[in-house]
């Protein structure tokens, strides 16, 4: 299962493979203008194809896409073309995607704690100064 997406000169193509679901379009914002009345795109069950989509809407496109596990791939259009109207993925270069290594925030599982040697102890290590007591002033008459 892939998700990828390709874009050339204004037009975006995001598309999956291997029987994975495509972006629902509805998670795009209308306001970066990809994928809305304003811009000519169309859909099939394995491509999402966005033409004539302003460079600032790509930029932010690709952001939001990347956090969705999206992959970026430099394929021709004839490919895509193809594989928006067949559904051959035989026609896609998908062997060795160029991978951009993404950090997931909070990904952490029990095993990354530290280990109870390694945490630092609640007991005192030296010995407590002992405090004199306050001594009282006698007044004067």
């Amino acid at each position: 299962m892939t998700r990828c997406y390709t874009i050339h000169d204004g037009c975006v193509y995001i598309y999956v493979t291997a029987g994975d679901s495509l972006i629902d379009l509805r998670l795009i914002p209308e306001g970066l203008g990809v994928f809305g009345a304003e811009v000519p795109w169309r859909l099939s069950p394995w491509v999402a194809v966005s033409e004539e989509a302003p460079d600032e809407g790509l930029r932010l496109l690709e952001m939001l896409l990347r956090s969705e596990g999206y992959v970026r791939v430099d394929a021709n259009r004839g490919a895509l073309e193809d594989f928006f109207l067949r559904g051959d993925e035989g026609v896609l270069p998908l062997r060795a995607p160029k991978v951009e290594e993404t950090v997931p925030l909070h990904q952490w599982t029990l095993d990354d704690r530290p280990s109870a040697q390694a945490r630092p102890s609640l007991r005192r290590t030296s010995r407590r100064r002992r405090v004199p007591k306050p001594v009282p002033i006698p007044r004067a008459p």
